[in-house]
């Protein structure tokens, strides 16, 4: 009787067992077929982040600026602009106080991060919930970058992943310093000004080198809002 009862109490869990892997094989049947066309857009985009990046050298974040021009004795006599007023400025000419007043404001954890700031993503989702609307972004350096070079301003879904597959080989591709150089010449700073170069040729007349402290302030509060922050 005993053997009996043990056999049928091994049946039962055999049987709930195999109710349990059923139901849990359903569900991923289910799931894949409604998820599937989406797991499948993401791995499209993912490719093409990663062409994208591939293809890119320093000189694609260099286009689209403006032209100087001089005459014999070196004198500026005009310049000439394409797309966008820009000139580029290397990276040893911009000042140590401005470029970090950048990464305090937009993104604190830029060096130690790979592209994608998942502790500013939470951040942001609890401020934005406890606020009931956006306060807080959790875009990083890098992913402003991608979005300004490589895509579209375009607020859906498909267009944020593919800003962070492109964040993510940017970071893979090119040093801290070259990623912070390219996005510090190529962010906007209102009335045609993109990069730091031109804004502080165009508020204030001056190379950026030569700005003081006071005028690199101004100058990197005007992206967080620059209708307000214009000097």
């Amino acid at each position: 009787m005993a053997k009996k009862k043990l056999s049928k109490k091994k049946r039962r869990i055999r049987l709930i067992r195999r109710i349990i892997l059923l139901t849990i094989l359903l569900a991923i049947a289910i799931g894949l077929l409604v998820f599937s066309p989406k797991i499948i857009k993401i791995i499209g985009l993912a490719q093409e982040a990663k062409s994208l990046v591939s293809k890119s050298t320093a000189d694609t974040f260099r286009e689209s600026g403006t032209t100087v021009i001089y005459d014999t004795d070196g004198n500026e006599l005009c310049t000439m602009r394409e797309s966008k007023d820009m000139y580029y400025v290397e990276m040893d000419n911009i000042p140590d106080t401005l470029a970090q007043a950048f990464i305090v404001m937009e993104d604190k954890d830029f060096y130690s991060h790979k592209g994608i700031d998942f502790k500013a993503i939470i951040r942001a989702i609890i401020a934005n919930t406890e606020n009931d609307e956006i306060v807080q972004g959790a875009s990083t350096i890098t992913q402003q970058l991608a979005k300004n070079i490589f895509l579209s301003q375009d607020v859906t879904w498909e267009r944020k992943v593919k800003e962070m597959f492109v964040a993510r080989d940017l970071e893979k591709k090119y040093s801290k310093k070259q990623i912070l150089e390219f996005y510090l010449n190529n962010i906007y700073f209102s009335n045609g000004y993109y990069g730091v170069g031109a804004a502080a040729k165009g508020y204030f007349g001056k190379d950026v080198s030569e700005l003081t402290l006071s005028e690199q302030a101004f100058i990197a509060a005007i992206p967080n809002n620059p209708t307000r922050y214009i000097p």
